[in-house]
């Protein structure tokens, strides 16, 4: 014999004797057939999921085998359900980052570009677009801890290099640039500094939204244009918003490297959706209007192709804290989505009647806005770390 054929001979002893282990330990090998009745084979039974029927088996030789229950005869199914070790399901691993109740400043360093983008969807109407005044914030930024990351050791406003901020009104760019205060503002100042400590990717918020527009008319849904059989109101299509503001922001997802600095094919991931409107649907009833809401979280999840569980946070109407008039139909919509059985987990409501502000804009205060956002934010990572 020569030297080198030692080790296979070795080799294939250690495979007979595995198998031989493999086969003696619990459950005895036993003879299959196949579901014509064809073909049979010997080997061990390893594990068995009876939600997916799912087998395996471990043959003589020590391989290991995985088929359709399916392709099993009728006596093998049922010898499977009464006496196959049920296969150990793994767990999900959920990311989990505590936010805390006071942010640090804004980091130096550049996001991480080798891992996807995080890319936020965030639409509504007009407090959505944002009509914060910068110089209604500047008295909160230097009195509260809690927001004094806003500003830098000699004042100014800091800018998060780690998120990006689109913003669309109608079909053209309203603003494209790095987080920052210098202009009106909305909601996803709060909402971009809460995101931008929560991940160590680069942050891109996606902004569509104009005022005075409806989710049961101007923002009506594909799914609910088709079971209303929605007809064109005097030229101006049902949905049309929806449409223009889901399209804008998948052209700047096809075409990442000419919107966010240092990209670098890395791709993206949706990771969430914000909806924050109501007044133009006053006077609609709970059911109507949640319906209408639980489809749009469906299309939108669909049409901009995330996954079934992608996080959605809707924020309450609140123009005269809780004396809501003509808009309980709606506020109760807003609330009760979160609590339907299939959106449990992965949509959260953000009642934001106590922040304050008064009237329809909430008096252009910008400590309002940015503290909705901030609600809205700290509600999308409770539902990333499985909170909610």
């Amino acid at each position: 014999m020569k030297p080198y054929d030692k080790p296979k001979i070795y080799k294939s002893v250690l495979i007979l004797a595995s198998a031989v282990m493999l086969l003696t330990a619990g459950a005895e090998a036993r003879t299959w057939t196949s579901a014509d009745g064809t073909q049979t084979f010997k080997g061990k039974v390893r594990s068995y999921d009876d939600k997916t029927g799912i087998v395996k088996i471990v043959k003589p030789n020590g391989r290991v085998v995985a088929f359709k229950q399916s392709k099993l005869s009728e006596d093998d199914i049922e010898y499977l359900k009464e006496n196959a070790p049920v296969a150990e399901k793994k767990e999900k691993k959920v990311k989990t980052r505590e936010v805390p109740e006071v942010l640090p400043d804004p980091s130096d360093k550049e996001s991480d570009m080798k891992k996807p983008i995080k890319v936020y969807f965030l639409s509504g109407q007009s407090n959505m677009c944002g009509f914060g005044n910068p110089k209604t914030l500047m008295p909160l930024a230097k009195s509260d801890e809690k927001f004094g990351y806003l500003l830098d050791d000699g004042g100014a406003w800091h800018t998060r290099k780690d998120v990006h901020h689109i913003y669309h009104v109608m079909d053209k760019m309203s603003y494209n640039g790095p987080l920052s205060v210098g202009r009106r503002f909305g909601p996803e100042l709060g909402i971009g500094h809460i995101l931008g400590y929560y991940h160590d990717e680069q942050v891109l918020l996606l902004k569509g939204a104009c005022g005075n527009r409806s989710l049961g008319y101007d923002f009506m849904p594909p799914s609910s244009r088709k079971r209303l059989n929605a007809k064109t109101d005097g030229g101006w299509p049902a949905g049309i918003s929806y449409d223009r503001y889901v399209n804008s922001a998948k052209k700047v997802l096809a075409n990442l490297k000419d919107y966010v600095p240092n990209y670098q094919d890395q791709g993206y991931e949706m990771a969430g959706f914000f909806w924050w409107q109501g007044h133009k649907d006053k006077g609609m009833k709970k059911a109507d209007y949640q319906e209408l809401l639980g489809e749009l979280i469906h299309d939108l999840r669909k049409d901009f192709g995330a996954k079934e569980d992608t996080p959605f946070v809707v924020a309450t109407v609140a123009f005269n804290g809780s004396n809501l008039g003509p808009w309980k139909g709606v506020f109760d919509a807003q609330m009760g989505i979160s609590k339907v059985p299939e959106f449990k987990g992965t949509v959260g409501s953000v009642d934001i009647r106590d922040i304050g502000g008064g009237g329809s804009h909430y008096a252009n205060n910008g400590a309002t806005y940015l503290k909705v956002g901030d609600r809205m934010g700290r509600a999308m990572a409770e539902l990333h770390n499985g909170k909610k």
